[in-house]
């Protein structure tokens, strides 16, 4: 069984119960020490220029970065940071991108405060010719915990 922590409250006295029951019996165990629950991340996205859409390599294209906390607040554009290639590239809500030549990793890092950080990745592809294809981009990303930020300090 595996259990999503991010659904969980934050806490450190967390505790685990199992309970069996085969319809007539019924059993259970508890966790014998309290263990901590983190607190989750936020959902990061990236939203694209629009569903599928082609671009010249070279072009400008404006990316749009959403985060939002656990209880659904947009968590501030002034805590995002986009990576392209692992490389700060930018800060806030918007991001124009001159869309590479080659294959590319971009990325979106968002925290609230000193709190835990979460990412979204999107794979840039390698142009075929002169244009970049940049389709599902959701279906593409991923949300990630970061634990390099959670000191607070982000990259500058």
């Amino acid at each position: 069984m595996e259990v999503d922590s991010r659904q969980l409250e934050a806490t450190s006295q967390a505790r685990l119960r199992v309970i069996a029951t085969d319809g007539f019996h019924t059993v259970h165990a508890d966790s014998p020490q309290p263990f901590s629950v983190s607190e989750a991340p936020p959902t990061v996205s990236i939203q694209p220029p629009s569903a599928a859409s082609l671009f010249a390599a070279g072009a400008l294209v404006e990316f749009r970065g959403l985060a939002r906390a656990k209880d659904g607040t947009a968590v501030p554009g002034d805590d995002y940071i986009w990576l392209l290639d692992d490389e700060p590239i930018g800060t806030g809500a918007l991001l124009t991108l001159r869309i590479p030549d080659e294959r590319k990793t971009l990325a979106l890092r968002a925290a609230e405060g000193d709190g835990p950080t979460g990412e979204v990745v999107l794979q840039i592809p390698e142009p075929d010719g002169a244009l970049a294809v940049l389709t599902a981009m959701a279906a593409l990303a991923y949300a990630k915990r970061t634990p390099e930020w959670r000191s607070g300090s982000k990259p500058e």
